[in-house]
């Protein structure tokens, strides 16, 4: 899942005997805030641009089990993901409404604002918002974008054309839908490592050992690190600083 805004989300669990259920959270990243409140678990970024595990244990009189989920925490005013809506309002058919986005791959934006058919108009540029992606339209967008981030745009009025400002529909909704999966976004924009790569550089060698080393010393680490760990543990230990010396030395 993406985060760019405190969330609170409902955890069920059942117990078959009919024993009551308590949860517990808990996440290795220090720039993500995990909570339980009974059954209710709320997550909170501190620093975007971190991909980060999250681990929920419910335990009863029968036993205890775990699930895990990462989480993509990424800078307010920003969307991302696989389908995401952005809620606007116009204040007049004059007002250009921009939205900051990650897009990837063959993608529909679509408008709605009560009426019919969508009645404003959509266009995409590149992330400076300088050159056009896709040319104003008022029907949806489908395209295949390369990886990055884009300006969305809508607006009453496009070139000279233009629809009249309506004070009781001047509410929308876009919908953006693509088959990009979350963690093929953290990738691609460097926050998931090759296990063993602690440096994110690209390559395994004696510089990830050094780092290694450097954090279990005390050195602090940074978030994304944990997602080189080499057994699924969250962390960086001898289990890394191992693996990294004899990456390094070919073996």
């Amino acid at each position: 899942m993406a985060l760019s805004t405190p969330i609170s989300i409902r955890i069920d669990g059942y117990d078959r005997d009919g024993d009551e259920v308590s949860f517990s959270a808990s996440s290795t990243c220090n720039t993500l805030n995990v909570s339980m409140n009974k059954n209710i678990l709320t997550l909170e970024s501190t620093t975007p641009n971190t991909y980060c595990p999250v681990k929920i244990l419910a335990q009863s009189h029968d036993g205890a089990t775990t699930k895990s989920f990462n989480v993509l925490t990424i800078a307010e005013g920003s969307y991302l993901g696989p389908a995401f809506d952005i809620n606007g309002q116009f204040a007049d058919n004059t007002e250009v409404d921009k939205y900051r986005a990650y897009l990837n791959g063959n993608t529909t934006i679509s408008g709605n604002r009560g009426f019919s058919n969508q009645a404003f108009y959509l266009w995409v540029t590149d992330e400076d918002d300088t050159t056009t992606i896709v040319s104003g339209t008022n029907k949806a967008i489908t395209h295949t974008f390369l990886p990055g981030y884009y300006t969305i745009s809508a607006s009453l009025r496009y070139s000279n054309s233009y629809y009249d400002y309506n004070e009781t529909k001047s509410s929308y909704t876009l919908s953006v839908t693509s088959n990009v999966v979350i963690e093929t976004i953290a990738t691609e924009l460097g926050l998931v490592r090759t296990p063993g790569d602690v440096n994110g550089d690209g390559s395994i060698s004696l510089a990830d050992t050094i780092l290694c080393l450097s954090v279990l010393s005390g050195f602090p680490a940074d978030d994304n690190m944990a997602t080189a760990d080499i057994n699924n543990d969250g962390k960086i230990d001898m289990a890394e600083v191992l693996f990294t010396l004899r990456a390094s030395a070919g073996l």
